[in-house]
This record gives C-alpha cells, structure tokens and sequence, in this order.
C-alpha cells in the first residue's frame, strides 16, 4: 500500500511538472513587437475679406470717377472718359478659388434729342459705352478686359467651367486681391460725354477651392 501511494503521488508530480513546462512555452515573447496608430482631421474651406474696398472704408455712396477731357470741334475742352479702380483682398486657405464679378448697377444719361452723346442702349453705336476689366495679384495680365456693362446684374467674371473665375490661383499664403476699373468713353465718333450722373456698382465673390 505504502508503494501505490508513492508511485500515485509520483504521477500527480509528474502531471504538475508537465503543466508547469506548458504554461512558459506560451508566455514566451519575441525581442521584436509592433502596432500601428493613426491621426487625421479636416480644415473646412475659408475666405474672408481682408482689405475692404475704398469707398466701403470711406464710407461714401461711391469712389470719384476720375475725368479725361480731351479737345473738341473748335478747340473745346470736353469730358471724354471717366475711369474708376478699387482692389478687395481676401484671405483664403485654399489652393484656388472661384471668383464672381457682377456689375450690380450701372447708370448714365439717357436723352431723347442728343441721343449720340449719352448712355448706349439698344441697338445704338454712337454714344457713351461702359467696360469693366478685372485683375488679380496672381497674374501678371488682366483676367478680362473690356467686358461691355450697359446695364445692372451683368457677369463680368463667371466661375462656371472653362470661364476666366474658374479656379482662379492664389498667391503664397492661399490669399487674392481683385481688382475692378470701371470705364465710362465715347464710342462710334461720339464727341463728348453727355452732363448727368454716372454710376457703378460690383459685388465681388470669391469661393474656395
């Protein structure tokens, strides 16, 4: 009896033993291990504008035309051209951006008599004509020149696929400054600008991209 007992404990000693050697198999580790870890975040688009235009600082109704006068008929001094410019900054985040021009209000004389020195409408060629061009600081030539404004709401830049607004580049710092001249002249051998009151007005739209 004395002997099964000891040959029992030998075999629950050996069972321990086995166990024992299992268990240090699997907590081995390898001298090299890895995981992997990740970040991302989205910046929204952004534009605003930076540099107002002049007459928005100032305050005024509008910024001065300023005169051209030129010699007429007999030596006559007379008004020939009335020419505005005014820059807007705006700073943006983005690679590009698609600009918006719209001439918001256009006005000049419109008579009845002397109908070759005021305002052109309709099918008329002699008279007093308005274009607009624009320009950017991140290009050396215009974006549009002598886009002809008789009247309000009309595009002078469109950013629709393939037109002169679409993806416009920005400069170093993802910023654009647009610039606007408005020009009031004689057209078709008209002699002069007729007296009255001449007016512009634009709404400038830069979206990023």
């Amino acid at each position: 009896m004395r002997l099964n007992k000891f040959a029992g404990l030998m075999a629950v000693g050996s069972a321990v033993a086995l166990f024992g050697s299992v268990a240090h198999a699997q907590l081995a580790a390898s001298p090299t291990s890895s995981d992997d870890m990740g970040y991302t975040a989205d910046v929204a688009m952004q534009c605003a504008v930076d540099t107002p235009s002049a007459y928005t600082n100032a305050g005024s109704t509008a910024q001065a035309y300023a005169e051209t006068t030129g010699t007429i008929n007999s030596g006559l001094t007379r008004v020939v051209q009335l020419e505005a410019s005014d820059t807007i900054g705006f700073d943006c985040n983005s690679d590009a951006v698609d600009l918006t021009v719209l001439a918001t209000t256009v006005t000049g004389p419109a008579f009845n008599n002397a109908t070759d020195i005021d305002l052109l409408s309709g099918s008329d060629t002699i008279g007093v004509d308005h274009v607009v061009d624009v320009a950017v600081d991140t290009s050396t030539t215009a974006l549009v020149t002598d886009v002809q404004a008789l009247t309000a709401n009309t595009t002078i830049v469109s950013p629709a696929t393939g037109q002169p607004g679409d993806d416009v580049p920005t400069d170093v710092n993802g910023d654009i400054d647009v610039t606007v001249t408005s020009t009031f002249l004689t057209a078709g051998g008209a002699e002069e600008l007729a007296e009255g009151t001449y007016a512009s007005a634009y709404t400038v739209t830069v979206t990023a991209q």
